[in-house]
């Protein structure tokens, strides 16, 4: 028994048919290969002993169109990370996690939350803390609760984290020296002993194949140390600063800004090789670095606006600003996230845009700074 089919009237076995099993009763048949915007006529068959009998004839057109695709599954949803500060009196640090905020801090104290990075279900943040006014600590929290890397006795700050597979760096200073903590043990930078040291700045950290880039500067000018050895990214007599890292199938980059003597021009330097984003006409400075497959992401300032980069091309994500910054960039598949902060006339005010549009902060979070972002 099956169904037989044809373009004709009353098709015969000798067509196209099919074969669904013996037996009486209803069956189910599956006919393929048909033709789009065509008539087929179609009966049902049996065949015994006797010989074969056939059903009434009947006929459909199929369609001009396939028919749609199925849509796809829904998207997986991305948690959002921020680490900022906001201010109540004193400022307390913070981390956002899709807008609903952790704070790490009270206000009794000026404390602020730098860098976020997150391992699995851990969450880093990076920043100074304090338990009383005895000094400031470079600090580590994991999922809220505080590590103090330094004992208080020196200025201490921690600006950056980065954490993978259980193993988690920081980036910070202790006692105005440039230090790392890998899981908690501090090791000291290498400073320039053949000139008088005047400041030093730690601001980023990457560990790509097991090495640990940090981008920051010396005697102000733009420092790049591996594996805590001192490589300068300019020595000129003007003012330069790396401020974010990023590593890539080998590739560094780095960015940051350098001054030509009136204004400083935001750069990039991949692989040491210098390119300018900017023409030098007006302040500029970039603060955050992010590569996705063959596309590089700059996020920064110039004149006064927070704006991005993408392989160089510049997309202003504020236009009206008195002072604004797009501090940190991070990008998950399609879509790119984007935190800094912006001066309204009368506060600063924490923000976030995806995709060049403005998300707003929860309620709460009125004046502030988002520094850093990671997106999971």
């Amino acid at each position: 028994r099956g169904i037989c089919w044809a373009t004709t009237a009353n098709p015969t076995i000798a067509d196209s048919h099919t074969t669904n099993g013996t037996g009486k009763g209803n069956f189910t048949a599956n006919l393929t290969g048909l033709t789009k915007a065509t008539t087929y006529h179609v009966r049902a068959y049996a065949t015994n002993s006797k010989g074969t009998a056939y059903g009434s004839d009947l006929s459909f057109t199929t369609t001009s169109t396939a028919p749609p695709p199925p849509p796809p599954p829904p998207a997986t949803p991305k948690d959002v990370f921020i680490a900022g500060t906001l201010y109540a009196g004193n400022s307390s640090a913070l981390v956002w996690k899709n807008g609903v905020a952790t704070t790490l801090t009270n206000s009794t104290y000026e404390m602020s939350a730098r860098s976020v990075c997150v391992d699995g279900s851990d969450v880093y943040v990076a920043g100074t803390g304090s338990v009383s006014s005895a000094g400031r600590y470079a600090t580590v929290w994991k999922n809220g609760v505080a590590t103090s890397l330094t004992n208080g006795v020196n200025f201490a700050e921690a600006n950056a984290v980065f954490a993978n597979g259980g193993n988690v760096y920081v980036a910070g200073l202790r006692g105005a020296l440039p230090r790392v903590w890998h899981n908690g043990v501090e090791t000291s930078l290498q400073v320039n002993t053949g000139a008088p040291l005047l400041i030093e700045y730690v601001n980023s950290i990457f560990v790509y194949n097991g090495i640990v880039y940090i981008a920051g500067a010396e005697n102000n000018d733009t420092r790049l140390w591996i594996d805590g050895t001192a490589n300068d990214l300019t020595t000129g007599p003007n003012d330069s600063y790396a401020r974010s890292v990023f590593v890539s199938n080998g590739d560094v980059y780095v960015a940051g800004n350098e001054s030509n003597g009136t204004k400083t021009v935001a750069k990039l330097w991949k692989n040491g090789v210098a390119t300018s984003l900017t023409d030098g006409s007006s302040d500029a400075d970039a603060l955050g670095v992010f590569v996705s497959g063959t596309d590089v992401y700059v996020s920064g300032q110039e004149g006064g606006n927070a704006k991005l980069w993408k392989n160089g091309v510049a997309t202003a994500l504020t236009t009206t600003a008195s002072d604004a910054r797009a501090t940190s960039v991070y990008v998950s598949g399609t879509d790119v996230y984007v935190c800094g902060w912006e001066f309204t006339g009368l506060k600063i005010r924490p923000r976030l845009w995806k995709n060049g549009t403005l998300v707003a902060f929860p309620a709460g979070s009125d004046e502030g700074y988002a520094y850093s972002v990671f997106v999971k």
